[in-house]
């Protein structure tokens, strides 16, 4: 499954939480699962999706910030890691982000 596949699952899941639809436990498992999945791939790699996402691509990075720390098995060096390059590309004009995130 290549990024933008992965990217897109994690969308659709997203939103169908939002919304509401399907078994609440087996979304999380999903969203969890392509975060781990994410986290395969190079921080440029996950930028670039998170700027041609359909959510607000500052809010997106922090909530996988967030999350990914709650999940097993995902790297926390590779959530600073994914941090640090939007803060050194991108942190200056669309702002920069913290990790861990600020309460």
């Amino acid at each position: 499954m290549d990024i933008h596949e992965v990217w897109q699952n994690l969308e659709r899941t997203a939103s169908a939480m939002e919304k509401g639809e399907g078994d609440w436990y087996t979304m999380v498992v999903i969203a969890q699962q392509s975060i781990r999945r994410l986290m395969d791939f190079s921080p440029e790699e996950v930028i670039t999706e998170i700027l041609q996402s359909t959510y607000p691509s500052k809010a997106m990075l922090n909530w996988l910030l967030h999350e990914g720390q709650k999940i097993e098995g995902v790297s926390v060096a590779k959530l600073q890691a994914l941090c640090n390059h939007w803060n050194e590309e991108l942190g200056e004009q669309r702002g920069l982000v913290h990790f861990p995130p600020l309460p």
